[in-house]
Parts: structure tokens; C-alpha cells; sequence
């Protein structure tokens, strides 16, 4: 089940809540960095001494301060690779193949990529619902997601996504 809201990411009541970062850890998004905020200082600390990941990356860690038990890092660029959709779906795959290792049951994703310079809304859309859409299909875990956005617009063109891929598993 994919299920979207509006609202703050860092208040999700799913088992893992899904942050982007850079290659050393830090967030790139407004979202990303009151995630960080919400987390407290120990686990963000952590996360930056662990040095440069791969773009790609994702790794799981416990949530600190957040309300979910687990926090989901996902790498997607870094100062050699900027973001792409080549970068966010590799991100993606990884970080869907580690919640499903550890057997987490939920998490909430934020819309991935975005930002000046990054992907426009409508990717990013089409690339996470597309995965997670292709996730649930496994049957593996985990079989709940919610995508937490900010906007309006966000709001419409995620429902716009989210409404094809149901159109499409109604078919």
C-alpha cells in the first residue's frame, strides 16, 4: 500500500523514515534538514564521521530522536556526481533492498531529487512510485509507504503518479 500525505516527514509514525543526503551525510534539502534536526545531534554526528559514501548508497540506522524506530539514509549525490535519475533510482533499489533485509514494515519516503538545479517534481514522482509500486509487486517487505510532500503542487503531482500506478493495478 502506497498512501501520501502532507505534512512534516519527521512526525511519521512508519517503522523507518527515508532521508537524502550527499555523499558525506549531510542533507541537501530543507526537508532533509529539519529530518536532521528531529534526529538530534549523536545519530547526525555518527552518520558525517562515517565518511563519503557512494552516490547510491543507502543505509539503515536507528531513528534517535525521531518517532520511527529506524532512519533510512539514502545517498544521492555528491561534489563529482550531481543528482540524477540514473543516481535517485540506484538509491532506490538500495534502500528498498535494505529495509526489506532487516524486515522493516513501513517507511515514509520524502519526494527524492528535488530542489534548484536537481529534478523538476515529475520525476521524481515517477521514478519513487514507480519503485515502490514494482516493490510491492515482490511481496517482499516492506508493504506500506507513505510519501510525505509540502506542497501543493508536490501534493498533485504525486496523486498524479500515485492515481496512474493504481490505474494501472487495476487494469
Amino acid at each position: 500500500m502506497i498512501s501520501l500525505r502532507r505534512g512534516d516527514l519527521w512526525v511519521s509514525t512508519m517503522e523507518a523514515i527515508a532521508r537524502e543526503a550527499t555523499d558525506t551525510g549531510v542533507s541537501r534539502s530543507s526537508v532533509g534538514r529539519r529530518t536532521d534536526l528531529a534526529m538530534g545531534p549523536e545519530l547526525l554526528d555518527r552518520i558525517e564521521a562515517m565518511g563519503e559514501m557512494p552516490v547510491g548508497t543507502a543505509m539503515l540506522t536507528k531513528g534517535g530522536e525521531l518517532p520511527a524506530s529506524f532512519a533510512l539514509h539514502i545517498f544521492l549525490t555528491s561534489r563529482e556526481e550531481p543528482i540524477s535519475a540514473r543516481g535517485v533510482e540506484k538509491g532506490l533499489r538500495n534502500a528498498l533492498a535494505r529495509v526489506a533485509d532487516f524486515g522493516i514494515v513501513s517507511v515514509a519516503f520524502p519526494p527524492l531529487g528535488l530542489g534548484a538545479g536537481s529534478l523538476d517534481a515529475e520525476t521524481s514522482a515517477d521514478i519513487l512510485i514507480a519503485a515502490l509500486g514494482e516493490h510491492l509487486e515482490t511481496g517482499a517487505a516492506p508493504q506500506e509507504f507513505e510519501i510525505v510532500v509540502e506542497t501543493d503542487y508536490e501534493e498533485e503531482v504525486f496523486g498524479q503518479a500515485l492515481a496512474r500506478l493504481q490505474g494501472a493495478e487495476s487494469a
